[in-house]
């Protein structure tokens, strides 16, 4: 059994907690399979040796003789930004480089559903549910809306109900609607219609 030094204990906040915040901020914007504990490590510490090279300047600063005794609100400062700050941009920056026009031209795109792909855009719209018994059901979806994300089951929070015709066309907002919940499950499929400006 490995004995908890100060040393291990820094290696550990240097090599992989730094790793696991970027994880789990890159997970917040995009979601994905859960991974197992190997696969995370891995990943984390990857993560963590990137945020490395990126802060080693900030790294050396910190560690000179007698800085943390001299200075010690900016050396707990200092390695707060390594440890989670920087992570967390560095996670940031790798979604937006994902879901960069660029990277739509030469990478796999990383949502791993049409349905986290649009819905993870939040754009207003109006929602025409085709249900497996043959209804019809009208929403809008807003910023008081909500869809669930990869790997939950799919389903969505409407916060308007609306009236729609034998056509699909909406007709009328149900008066005092609260919105209304659809699983995706119970619909033969799904059609999006831009909002209108004023919505």
């Amino acid at each position: 059994m490995t004995t908890l030094t100060v040393e291990n204990l820094q290696l550990f906040l240097i090599f992989v907690v730094p790793g696991f915040i970027a994880l789990k901020v890159y997970a917040l914007r995009i979601p994905g399979e859960r991974l197992d504990v190997s696969s995370a490590m891995l990943d984390a510490i990857t993560y963590s040796m990137a945020n490395l090279g990126l802060m080693s300047w900030l790294v050396i600063l910190l560690r000179r003789e007698s800085f943390a005794a001299n200075h010690p609100v900016l050396f707990l400062l200092g390695t707060f930004v390594i440890l989670v700050i920087t992570p967390a941009l560095l996670a940031l920056g790798v979604c937006s480089f994902r879901t960069s026009e660029f990277a739509k031209r030469w990478l796999v795109h990383p949502a791993p559903s049409g349905w986290d792909f649009f819905f993870s855009q939040r754009r207003p719209c109006f929602i025409l549910f085709h249900l497996r018994n043959g209804k019809l059901l009208g929403g809008f979806y807003g910023m008081r809306s909500f869809a669930s994300s990869f790997p939950n089951e799919p389903d969505v929070f409407v916060e308007e109900v609306w009236r729609v015709d034998e056509y699909g066309r909406f007709t009328e907002r149900v008066p005092d609607t609260a919105g209304c919940f659809v699983r995706y499950a119970e619909c033969e499929r799904i059609e999006l219609f831009r909002a209108e400006e004023e919505k």
